[in-house]
């Protein structure tokens, strides 16, 4: 029974993150419901968005209380916390203990027990603070590299289990490919609007050239007229 309700979350998860994909715009209109599909799918309250294109990562979106919090919003998270939060979203890194493995290139979740963890003691203190004692830490992987994060946290008594983990996963995958997705259809746009423009241009310079002519044969015209002394 446990492993029939287990399937049936999980299959209705994907299909709601499937159902967002067909509706997405841009990435930043696809994360905040992404967060909170894969927030309802594992029953928690919290979850975040971290970008790492690079070494660095940025804190983008979170998710609390089913509130979504941008970077600029984050004094309403908890204003007792701004300079770790604002060091969330300004970027940082963490040592390769954090996770096990460089961020960017694991392909697995990890589970992260904040209580603990030793690796980065300012954002390990601000997890417990906030009663987020257990983080599971889902890759996003894009080309073979993990571009970002979503991050999912529960309190002591409640940690990860091992089909929280398998769950993760797919939907880690499924998220992944809506932002590829979400990155070409954004390319194309930005491509066909290009092209628009230089339609655009194109026919002005041809208007512009075509007016320029008439003008001149019209010049011409009036010369001829007028017999200007000048043109003589």
């Amino acid at each position: 029974l446990a492993r029939s309700e287990e399937l049936e979350r999980a299959s209705i998860a994907l299909q709601e993150t499937i159902d967002e994909v067909s509706k997405l715009q841009t990435l930043d209109d696809f994360i905040p419901h992404a967060l909170r599909i894969v927030a309802k799918a594992f029953g928690v309250g919290s979850a975040g968005y971290f970008e790492h294109p690079s070494d660095m990562i940025y804190l983008r979106w979170w998710l609390l209380d089913n509130k979504i919090y941008g970077p600029d919003e984050l004094p309403g998270l908890d204003s007792t916390n701004l300079n770790v939060l604002s060091q969330l979203a300004k970027g940082f890194t963490v040592p390769v203990d954090h996770l096990g493995v460089h961020h960017r290139t694991r392909i697995r979740p990890s589970i992260i027990h904040h209580r603990t963890a030793t690796a980065s003691p300012p954002l390990h203190a601000f997890a417990v603070s906030m009663g987020w004692d257990w983080e599971l830490n889902v890759p996003l992987m894009v080309n073979g590299l993990a571009d970002g994060a979503i991050t999912l946290f529960r309190p002591e008594k409640n940690p990860f289990t091992e089909d929280d983990f398998s769950l993760a996963e797919s939907l880690g995958k499924q998220i992944a490919l809506a932002m590829q997705t979400s990155s070409i259809a954004e390319r194309e746009r930005e491509a066909s609007l290009l092209r628009e423009r230089e339609h655009i241009a194109r026919e002005i310079h041809d208007t512009l050239a075509q007016g320029f002519t008439a003008i001149l044969i019209h010049l011409k015209t009036l010369r001829k007229q007028f017999s200007f002394p000048a043109d003589a």
